[in-house]
């Protein structure tokens, strides 16, 4: 329903004769600081419906430490693959301020084009405070996505009554969108943003914007262009600091701590998805330390939780894993299949030889529909 994930997918052509499957969930309401495991549990679930060898390589997110991976080379992009704008992303009817447009080349800040580092296209950054608490960077933020055309402001959460202190001492977070000429309304690219106290009375933005159709493989610099602009209505000091995506290479940050993290901060499931009504076999649940899969608790690493991971198929041609992937989406309960592209008609080489991607939906009981985690 309208609560459910979002999960992102996309299909390369690896090493050796393998297909590779790399896999995204996020968690889709405001306010899912934390996720209990279940990005990672909603994965694991689905990739051992397709494979016996359901061994997954952590991209970003998912509560463990990232490590380097072919990831890194769509981080390195600098140029994007040229498609029809349903695939790609890069026509843009019009040029709002905040849009790149036809020809990104010729507008500011859409020099970070991202391709596939959420399976769709997306683009992480954190942004500094000196001075200022908290509480007033929130405000800022929640007026600039009301004030500013073609940004909304969703709804957002004060964490400040939960006294969190690891993997960062979030303070509050909430969630937005960012509509374009062609991409607006349920299809408008998802924001999401959470604040923390940093060093030396220090105040730290997370933010997150993720191209939210399905088939968006690239951005054109979308994402980054849409970060960069909210944060110049913030502060005279724009300079934001790329964790994930982006289209740059990625560097250590404090997101490591939150990748780190073995634990979860216990809270209402309103703000930290860790009650869950019922425990279907892809759920975590209400005791996530006693459900198979459920060990790798994400918070904020997208803003709200999220887990990228990757798993091979040596032997397997990438139609082949495509078809399993569509199949188990549309069979398997409490997931959906939104929909796919055949991308093979684009002869694309570069960050990978992707080959297919698609995107569906995960449900739990208090998740779902439109609010469902993304795929």
């Amino acid at each position: 329903g309208a609560n459910a994930d979002i999960l992102n997918f996309a299909v390369f052509n690896g090493d050796s004769d393998t297909s590779v499957l790399r896999l995204f969930s996020l968690s889709r309401i405001y306010g899912a600081l934390g996720d209990a495991g279940q990005n990672f549990k909603t994965l694991k679930f689905l990739s051992k419906s397709l494979t016996t060898d359901a061994s997954l390589h952590v991209i970003h997110g998912c509560g463990t430490v990232q490590t380097e991976s072919s990831l890194a080379l769509i981080q390195r992009a600098t140029t994007m693959v040229q498609g029809d704008s349903d695939t790609f992303r890069v026509t843009l009817s019009g040029t709002p301020p905040s849009v790149c447009g036809s020809d990104p080349s010729k507008v500011e800040d859409c020099d970070k084009p991202d391709m596939g580092s959420c399976g769709n296209a997306c683009c992480v950054v954190e942004l500094s405070f000196p001075g200022s608490a908290p509480a007033t960077v929130y405000e800022k933020v929640k007026t600039a996505l009301s004030d500013l055309d073609d940004y909304e402001f969703v709804g957002g959460k004060d964490l400040t009554p939960y006294n969190i202190t690891e993997p960062e001492l979030f303070k509050f977070m909430g969630q937005g969108r960012h509509s374009a000429p062609k991409y607006n309304g349920a299809n408008a690219d998802i924001l999401n943003f959470a604040v923390f106290n940093g060093d030396s009375d220090t105040s730290v933005l997370r933010l997150f914007s993720l191209s939210r159709i399905y088939g968006a493989l690239g951005d054109a610099g979308q994402n980054f262009k849409t970060l960069k602009f909210l944060s110049k209505s913030l502060t005279t000091d724009a300079s934001l600091h790329v964790i994930h995506g982006c289209g740059t290479v990625q560097t250590e940050s404090s997101l490591a701590l939150i990748q780190r993290a073995t634990t979860m901060v216990q809270g209402d499931s309103d703000t930290f998805r860790v009650t869950l009504s019922g425990t279907p076999p892809s759920v975590c649940g209400s005791d996530p330390s006693k459900v198979e899969d459920c060990d790798k608790p994400d918070m904020g690493s997208c803003g709200n939780a999220c887990c990228v991971v990757e798993l091979s198929f040596p032997g397997s041609a990438p139609a082949t894993v495509y078809e399993k992937v569509k199949t188990a989406l549309s069979d398997l309960d409490d997931y959906e299949f939104v929909g796919g592209k055949d991308l093979t008609p684009y002869n694309i080489t570069e960050p990978e030889l992707f080959k297919f991607m698609g995107q569906g939906r995960h449900s739990a009981p208090k998740y779902n529909g439109a609010n469902a985690d993304i795929l």
